[in-house]
Formats: structure tokens, C-alpha cells, sequence
């Protein structure tokens, strides 16, 4: 859905407000307009089979048949686990195996990522960070250990991190300290979390910036982000999505981090390095 959420972001101030609907039908339940006619569309929405199909041509797309097949195409990042988990088992007569083919439509997944972020937000996303007092990490459920790993490199790096989860105590308690020279980094992918979502909400109304990592303008958490990077999930032949391309975005910015706060990482590393002889934490052969 990367590339139709594209169309979508680069077209919606000049759509109708009629055509709007379509589109907000389209991200919300892509299945209506996988499955439906273009009549059948126009009368759930209260709007004409023409309004449909001319949004399809304001797309960019050939018609509404070229619309749908896109929607339908990525129709299985919208199922539950359990209905993807049927999906998963439904022979599509490849003969690549399993390993080949995740690795494959990963690649995909980067590649589609890569197209949606310009450089000019990833670098806005690297300055949110660098400026930042504190960076508070929000991301739960499969995100968590997306979270983790970030918090993990910007300890490391900038010493300045710190993760918020329902097993550290009482949300409440981890939001409180949060004001307007903090960051807050809410990681959210479908399904989404209720929790990432409120805390997220939280964060900014009491003044932080925030940078969200999801995959979709219509996530939950994009509306109170100042800088969004919208990860690929999509391709998967398993009861979940894919998490390969958010962490490769992940790492893209501990890369970018490290090379633009180099006297700081090195003294903050130096350090650590200091202290794990100490303790005897690292193995050595």
C-alpha cells in the first residue's frame, strides 16, 4: 500500500470531499474496495459509482480495475494472524523456497521504504534527535524490540535514552518528566497498540517534539508526529508483517547519528568500553 499512500498524500488536497471518502475507505478497509464494484463502493459511501472511478484516474491509475488490483494486491497486510496464518498455508505454487522468498520480498520491502522517505525527512528525523534533551522511546507489542534496539545504540551513543514499557511501572510515572526540549520516538506498526498510541498522544500534548517510525499516513500515531518515516511491512507469506525494513530504517539512523555526533558517541563509548573491562562483560577467547 506504500506507493498508493503516496498517490494518495500527493493528491488528497485536490481531491473532492466526495473523493476523500473513497480514499479514507481505502486505508481504513482496504478489503471494500478489494473485493467490490465501483457501484457497490459508491453506495456504502453515499456517493456516486463515477466518483470512484474518477478518483482511480486521479491516482494516476488506468481506471478503477488498475486501482483495485493494487489494493487487492496488498490486501494481506490488513487480515488478522490468524486469517494471514491461512493465507501463509495457501500454495502459491512458487518453487522458490521459504528462505528465498522472504528474503526476496524483504528486499522489496527496503526498496518501497527507501522511495517513500525523501532524504530531507530522514534528516529531519536526525536533527529532532540530536537536538533533543532527552529521547523517550515508546514502541510495544512486536515493536518493542525495535524500541529496545534503538534505545540500546542512542544509550550508547548519546546517553541521553530512555525506553518507556508497561513492565518499567506505571505509564503515568515514565510520562511525567517529559516536556518541550524532550523527543518522544513512538514505533508503531499494525496491528497497532492501543498503549503505543496513548503514550505517544501523551508525550505530545505536554509539549515534546516526536518522530514516528510506522507504515502508513493514516497510522494512529502519524497525526501528533512532527516527522514521520514510513516503513514497507506489507510483504510476508507469514501471520504477521515483516519488521526488516523498519529495522533496517532504525539502523540507518544510529549510522547517521554516529557519523554526525562523533566526539560525543567516541566519549560515551570510550567509557562504556572502560567499564566492560571492568566487569569482565565482554567475552574474550
Amino acid at each position: 500500500m506504500i506507493e498508493l499512500e503516496k498517490r494518495i498524500k500527493a493528491e488528497y488536497r485536490r481531491l473532492t470531499r466526495n473523493q476523500r471518502k473513497v480514499t479514507d475507505l481505502l486505508l481504513t478497509n482496504p478489503e471494500h474496495l478489494a473485493f467490490s464494484t465501483a457501484r457497490e463502493v459508491g453506495a456504502r459511501l453515499g456517493v456516486s459509482e463515477s466518483t470512484v472511478i474518477r478518483l482511480a484516474y486521479a491516482l494516476g491509475y488506468a481506471g478503477f480495475p488498475a486501482l483495485q488490483a493494487a489494493v487487492r494486491e496488498k490486501f494481506l497486510s490488513y487480515l488478522s494472524t490468524v486469517e494471514r496464518l491461512n493465507k501463509s498455508w495457501e500454495s502459491d505454487g512458487s518453487k522458490l523456497s521459504i528462505f528465498h522468498r522472504m528474503l526476496y520480498l524483504d528486499i522489496e520491502n527496503i526498496r518501497s521504504t527507501i522511495a517513500t522517505n525523501p532524504d530531507a525527512t530522514f534528516r529531519a528525523a536526525e536533527r529532532l534527535i540530536l537536538k533533543a534533551r532527552h529521547i523517550y522511546i515508546v514502541g510495544l507489542r512486536k515493536s518493542y524490540a525495535l524500541s529496545a534496539y534503538l534505545h540500546f545504540c542512542l544509550s550508547m551513543m548519546l546517553n541521553n535514552s530512555s525506553l518507556i514499557g508497561i513492565t518499567m511501572g506505571d505509564l503515568p510515572e515514565q510520562l511525567k518528566k517529559i516536556g518541550r526540549e524532550d523527543l518522544v520516538i513512538g514505533i508503531c506498526f499494525r496491528r497497532y497498540s492501543d498503549t503505543t498510541v496513548e503514550a505517544f498522544r501523551c508525550a505530545k500534548v505536554q509539549g515534546a517534539k516526536s518522530l514516528a517510525i510506522t507504515d502508513s499516513v493514516k497510522s494512529p500515531v502519524a497525526p501528533f508526529a512532527d516527522v514521520t518515516l514510513i516503513c514497507d511491512t506489507t510483504r510476508s507469506i507469514s501471520f504477521t508483517e515483516s519488521l526488516v525494513a523498519p529495522l533496517a530504517v532504525v539502523h540507518a539512523l544510529v549510522v547517521a547519528l554516529s557519523l554526525h555526533s562523533k566526539e560525543r558517541a567516541r566519549k560515551t563509548l570510550e567509557t562504556l568500553e572502560g567499564l566492560y573491562r571492568k566487569f569482565g562483560t565482554l567475552h574474550r577467547p
